[in-house]
């Protein structure tokens, strides 16, 4: 029943309830001015989904200091006052009940005195990314987000042309979508070379998209790259070519086999000894020059010695498969120092090229300075990789950068090297992708020894259906000062024994907007990844140095200024407060002025005031969704550390031997670049995920912590109403505690220089616990001080023979006798 107290150890118990102080009346967090100076009620945050039953946070301010809950469900379209569990003036939760139906619920708050807030719709559709950067009439695409396919609601959408504001509307598919995307078809009226918006609906609600997508005339896919982009290859020759027949037409000759065609001189061999560069590139020469082509070598080994080849703007270079033709480069022999080669390299500003049924071999494995493919530091566009079997022997990565990158259904293989590195510290992994736009990488097979998959400055990203593979293969002994610096094992490292090289990680994308990391697996072949290092996340987001902070000196509705400096500020920076009765809010800056003045994208709810902080930063992630991914044997899990993230789901990850998940934001004054850093996050879902320690000394965990550096106390809010939802953490004995025990924790780790003065603020507000299952954890949650109004609901535990729990450990987190946690909720129905 609401409000019964439930701890579980082997069986129930009833406790009192748990908090360091009533806060009834009104608390001024981060506040200078009096609260009965505070604006109207004002909801800032609230979650994007809910069902009944499940508890809510709501932050804001001017709530007062008894705040009221009302709900008008969509299907009835009767307000309701609703009970509220915990309520002050900047933070309310409470419980959507459990006997109402899935619904639209439209939440407004009342102060109890003469101030309603504004409403907030929970369960709307939000629209976030279209699958492909192109539509064309007639082909199955998908539209993103949340909350668009729904109980008891029939999804819609309209194509808005954004030209002539005419709408069309789409077909959807709802047997082939899902609560994050929608799949349909769009009509015959798309006109190609106009861009449209999307007005979504899941059956309660509608919206409309803020991204937009191109219109694409329909045609042919014929190297199946799965994106209407792909329609304008040129595939075939013109009516006009006749192969040697003189005086025909060669701007119509865009086939070109480079064993048989007779405007190479001379042809290639494709005998493996032969340096067959000249007459490939030759190839790829005229065919760009007559339009685009394909580039087509029958079944062969190809030889590019140390030339390596360029491929055109229009061009695809293309095998008869990937089983019987080759192409081998790299040098046979030690070179210079001065030595270097790009096997493949695609121009500057190429655009539509692609590589497919091939096998591509560097035959190097001593580390000279091979490239596999690079786009000279330029930008490509329309390029992909297809049914591609690819060993990059010792040599540096994959490098594509640009817009509309396809890499699909291949093979990559790197041995163990030291590019940019040396043998003691190791070198680069397989794939590196930086600074680009709508990449579509898609059933791939990445098996690696050094370093990680590196993916930075990416907008519109799908990584689905792969499987990495991490070899532990790349082995060094350990020297006496690396065994003397372990900090991540369990046992200790001796002198002598072998350790990797260099941990890294699986996959690495920082800084990212609409990002999906969906139905991959990631695992370890040839032994365990040992080090004596920090590393070895499956996935890691640590987007740091593109953030600054301040305190506000002035604002209106548009703007907010603080004292001139030289700021860390970037075009796609975002300004982020934290404190004050506006904290929360989150906008896009579109200008700074004078180095003291940001404009908003959007106005603010609640103005900032004078005194108040904030922090801004580049997020690290934009609307994310790390779901339905395999992980196994990885010395740590999924880690959203330092930055700032926004909308980021984490679910339905099933993690065997292979740590945990963990959003730790930073608070210093000095970050990666020497500059002051808060990190921030809103709108964070981790649900559904499964982890267990079944045979390793690896900790399952569910962290969510603050890293409290500088100030020696809080500078704002670090956290809002993340939601850790129907998880299960199963651990056993023996385990090593690192970095984080077993078990949930929501938590601040002060490690000041100075000692920590308690000035009755918070950091972590509003999370919320439900449905978790710990399982055989020595604690299974523990929280503690700079926590505000956390609930813990509906956990259970069940235990092997002879292990005991403890439910809940709220202490001091700060190395100093301050209280716990303020506020929290724990129970059972």
């Amino acid at each position: 029943m609401p409000g019964t107290i439930i701890r579980f150890f082997n069986r129930l118990r009833y406790l009192p309830l748990i908090g360091r102080a009533s806060l009834a009346g009104c608390i001024a967090l981060f506040c200078a001015a009096p609260c009965a100076a505070w604006a109207k009620a004002t909801i800032i945050n609230a979650p994007f989904t809910a069902n009944p039953g499940d508890f809510i946070s709501l932050e804001g301010s001017g709530f007062g200091a008894a705040p009221q809950v009302f709900i008008t469900p969509g299907n009835t379209n009767v307000r309701t006052q609703v009970p509220v569990t915990k309520g002050q003036d900047n933070v309310v939760v409470l419980r959507i009940p459990k006997n109402w139906a899935f619904s639209l619920y439209t939440v407004q708050v009342y102060d109890n005195a003469s101030s309603t807030s504004n409403s907030v719709a929970i369960n709307a559709p939000q629209a976030f990314q279209f699958w492909r950067a192109d539509i064309a009439p007639g082909r199955p695409t998908r539209l993103y987000g949340r909350n668009l396919l729904v109980a008891g609601g029939s999804p819609s959408i309209i194509l808005l042309d954004t030209q002539t504001n005419a709408q069309l509307a789409a077909s959807v598919a709802p047997s082939n979508s899902t609560f994050f995307f929608l799949t349909f078809i769009p009509p015959s009226g798309i006109v190609a070379g106009h861009t449209y918006k999307a007005i979504v609906s899941n059956g309660l609600a509608s919206t409309t998209t803020e991204a937009t997508v191109l219109g694409h005339a329909a045609g042919g896919d014929y190297f199946g790259v799965d994106a209407p982009w792909a329609y304008d290859f040129v595939t075939k020759n013109g009516p006009g070519y006749n192969a040697g027949v003189a005086g025909t037409k060669q701007s119509d000759h865009h086939i070109f086999n480079v064993r048989t065609d007779p405007s190479l001189n001379p042809v290639a061999r494709g005998d493996g000894v032969t340096n067959d560069a000249g007459a490939i590139q030759s190839a790829l020469d005229q065919a760009s020059r007559n339009g685009g082509g394909i580039v087509y070598l029958p079944a062969g080994t190809y030889n590019l010695g140390v030339t390596g080849i360029d491929i055109r703007a229009g061009v695809v270079l293309q095998g008869h498969s990937n089983a019987d033709t080759k192409i081998i480069f790299g040098p046979t022999s030690a070179q210079g120092s001065s030595f270097g080669m790009s096997g493949i390299e695609i121009p500057d500003n190429a655009a539509l090229t692609g590589i497919a049924d091939l096998s591509i071999q560097n035959v190097d494995l001593t580390s000279q300075r091979v490239v596999n493919l690079d786009t000279r530091g330029g930008s490509i566009s329309k390029f992909f990789i297809q049914r591609v079997n690819w060993e990059l022997g010792s040599g540096a990565s994959i490098f594509p950068v640009g817009d509309r990158i396809s890499i699909m259904n291949s093979n990559f293989h790197q041995a163990v090297n030291f590019q940019n590195g040396s043998p003691a510290t190791g070198g680069l992994g397989p794939i590196y992708i930086f600074g680009s736009s709508n990449l579509v990488f898609v059933g791939n097979t990445i098996k690696w020894a050094t370093d990680q998959v590196l993916m930075n400055d990416m907008v519109n990203a799908f990584i689905e259906s792969n499987h990495f593979t991490r070899s532990a293969s790349d082995k060094v002994a350990a020297t006496s000062a690396m065994a003397a610096a372990a900090c991540c094992t369990s046992t200790p490292v001796g002198t002598g024994q072998m350790v990797s090289r260099r941990l890294g990680r699986q996959l690495t994308i920082q800084f990212g907007k609409n990002i999906i990391i969906a139905n991959n697996i990631f695992d370890v072949s040839d032994g365990s990844l040992d080090s004596t290092l920090n590393d070895g996340e499956t996935f890691l987001n640590e987007s740091r140095g593109r953030e600054d902070e301040g305190v506000v000196t002035s604002a209106n509705s548009t703007s907010v200024s603080a004292n001139a400096k030289s700021w860390n500020y970037y075009s796609n920076s975002m300004v982020i407060i934290v404190s004050g009765a506006g904290a929360g809010q989150w906008r896009h800056i579109t200008q700074l002025s004078n180095n003291s003045t940001f404009t908003i994208d959007q106005p603010w709810d609640v103005v900032p005031a004078a005194g108040d902080h904030f922090t801004i930063a580049v997020p690290s992630f934009e609307n994310a969704w790390i779901n339905g991914n395999t992980m196994s044997n990885n010395p740590q899990g999924i880690s959203l550390w330092a930055g700032a993230f926004l909308n980021t789901n984490v679910s339905s990850n099933k993690m065997t031997d292979n740590g945990g998940i963990y959003l730790n934001p930073i608070s210093t004054n000095s970050d990666a670049v020497g500059l002051p850093e808060f990190s921030v996050s809103r709108n964070i879902e981790i649900k559904g995920n499964t982890l267990a320690n079944i045979n390793s000394t690896r900790s399952p965990f569910i962290n969510i912590n603050l890293t409290n550096i500088w100030p020696n106390t809080f500078w704002g809010y670090s956290t809002l109403g993340v939601e850790v939802r129907n998880n299960s953490i199963t651990t056993r004995s023996g385990t090593y505690s690192y970095p984080y025990p077993q078990g949930f924790q929501n938590v601040v780790y002060y490690q000041g220089q100075t000692p920590y003065v308690e000035q009755g603020k918070s950091a972590l507000v509003g999370n919320i616990f439900q449905g978790n299952a710990c399982i055989n954890c020595p604690v299974d949650f523990q929280i503690g001080t700079g926590d505000l109004d956390t609930v813990i609901w509906n956990s259970y535990t069940v235990n092997s023979p002879g292990v005991t729990s403890t439910l809940l450990l709220d202490t001091s987190q700060l190395n100093y006798w301050v209280p716990g946690s303020i506020g929290t909720v724990i129970g059972h129905d």
